[in-house]
């Protein structure tokens, strides 16, 4: 059996993608990945910066994007979808578990899905994808981007991986070089602040939801973003 899917974080945040999934005849298994609300809206501002949004302090950049802030705050997205799919429909993972132990989250996720866990490719999880951090040449970076959008658009995907990958182009456009921005102390009181109670919150909702949330291998949110 093959399982064909795809992955975007934006459904989380989308009432018509949750009615229309919903409807769909097509879909059978969800995954959901959850990840602490301080590192996702860090992360999200690393890559806003990285995708070329203005340069300027976390707290001016969260009040200017009132939006992209809200993103990190589950509890107010998660009741549509726990109030159309039940827990053997949706599999709820926190970001931080999976990596802790991805062996064991390639067989949960597997298992969710119907697959075989021994057919993952060897090494599925272990790596670091869309790693934040900003470009030290950002007009170089964004040219990189631009012009591998438009060979894909021309189906010229062969030529994109020759220049991006073989003959080292994006890793010039991206880490010649990178800087990652590292998370303060302050920084981050500010953001737990800020995000005061999320964790309690949906951890109420998964439990009202899923009486064995919390259950066995599975962490809640309030021991794992809380730690």
């Amino acid at each position: 059996m093959v399982a064909i899917g795809e992955v975007t974080p934006q459904y989380l945040y989308s009432r018509d993608a949750c009615d229309n999934i919903r409807a769909s005849s097509d879909v059978r298994r969800l995954v959901l990945m959850l990840r602490c609300p301080v590192r996702r809206t860090w992360s999200e501002y690393q890559w806003r910066l990285r995708m070329g949004d203005r340069p300027r302090p976390l707290a001016e950049w969260l009040d200017a994007n009132p939006r992209w802030a809200s993103w990190s705050r589950y509890s107010d997205f998660l009741p549509m979808w726990l109030e159309r799919f039940d827990p053997s429909e949706l599999l709820v993972l926190l970001f931080e578990d999976v990596f802790a132990d991805v062996p064991a989250s390639r067989a949960r996720i597997a298992g969710h899905l119907g697959l075989d866990a021994s057919r993952w490719p060897a090494g599925a999880g272990e790596t670091s994808v869309n790693e934040g951090g900003v470009p030290r040449s950002g007009p170089l970076y964004h040219l990189a981007i631009k012009t591998a959008k438009l060979l894909r658009r021309a189906q010229l995907d062969g030529v994109s991986r020759l220049l991006g990958h073989r003959l080292g182009l994006k890793k010039l456009a991206e880490t010649g070089g990178s800087t990652k921005l590292e998370l303060d102390d302050a920084t981050r009181a500010a953001l737990a602040e800020r995000y005061a109670g999320e964790a309690e919150r949906c951890c109420d909702l998964l439990r009202a939801w899923d009486s064995g949330f919390a259950a066995g291998a599975r962490s809640d949110p309030t021991s794992v973003w809380l730690a």
